[in-house]
């Protein structure tokens, strides 16, 4: 019973079942959690790590002080589009529309086929367009409807149905039809820029862009020009303009 016997470990394993769970569970990777306070005590305060740990509370404190302020203007998400893989435009992401709206001009370059037997009506996008709209037998403002046309936004590209007015603010409006199918998803960070994250409908592709900057251009502290609010009493000069009571 006690003289060597050489196996190859094929030939170990097919001895016995309990023999290759064993062998297995012997030389399987295990993981092993490793408490907080070990981790504190075997890095140095000046190694590289404990630096990055410290900034980033610094950071997280920044952040959260950035969206205190009370604004009086702050701007909606934008993206670049490219519509059917030839016209680049600048459109707004609007979440309360229930249409996708383009302005002919936009239209125009894009010479897609459009369907002018339609009796839609478009209310309340556009103060200019609200007059051009009384004459319902004309249709007003609308001048019909682009379908399927191809929105690309970052990759993710769907077939949308798009509505082409005469008048309007923004070249192009994607709202809720788009985000519905790219399941957008719109969130304000801790840093005060504006997030969007959109998927294909496939689901392989999924796009995260910032669509309004924490220090985007328009974004408006005080009612008045920075001029006209003295230095040395900010907030009082600032209430004191013409037509405010106190």
């Amino acid at each position: 019973m006690d003289a060597p016997i050489q196996l190859r470990m094929c030939e170990l394993l097919a001895v016995s079942t309990e023999v290759a769970n064993y062998i297995h569970d012997q030389t399987r990777k295990r993981r092993v959690p490793i408490p907080p306070d070990s981790v504190s005590n075997r890095i140095s305060p000046t190694e590289d790590a404990a630096t990055e740990i410290i900034v980033s509370a610094n950071t997280d404190l920044t952040q959260l002080g950035a969206v205190e302020k009370s604004l009086y203007a702050c701007p909606s998400a934008r993206a670049k589009v490219c519509l059917d893989d030839e016209l680049q435009v600048e459109a707004l992401l609007d979440d309360g529309s229930e249409l996708n709206i383009m302005v002919k001009r936009a239209f125009d370059q894009l010479q897609h086929p459009i369907d002018t037997s339609i009796n839609w009506r478009i209310n309340r996008y556009d103060a200019k367009a609200e007059g051009a709209i009384a004459n319902l037998d004309n249709k007003g403002n609308l001048l019909g409807v682009c379908h399927d046309v191809l929105v690309d936004v970052g990759g993710v590209a769907v077939k949308q149905h798009i509505f082409v007015v005469k008048h309007l603010n923004s070249d192009l409006i994607l709202g809720r039809p788009w985000g519905r199918m790219t399941r957008a998803q719109m969130a304000n960070k801790d840093d005060g820029s504006y997030v969007v994250k959109i998927k294909s409908t496939d689901g392989r592709r999924i796009v995260e862009f910032i669509a309004v900057s924490a220090q985007h251009e328009r974004i408006r502290e005080h009612v008045r020009p920075a001029d006209e609010i003295g230095d040395e009493d900010l907030g009082i000069s600032a209430l004191k303009g013409e037509g405010v009571r106190h």
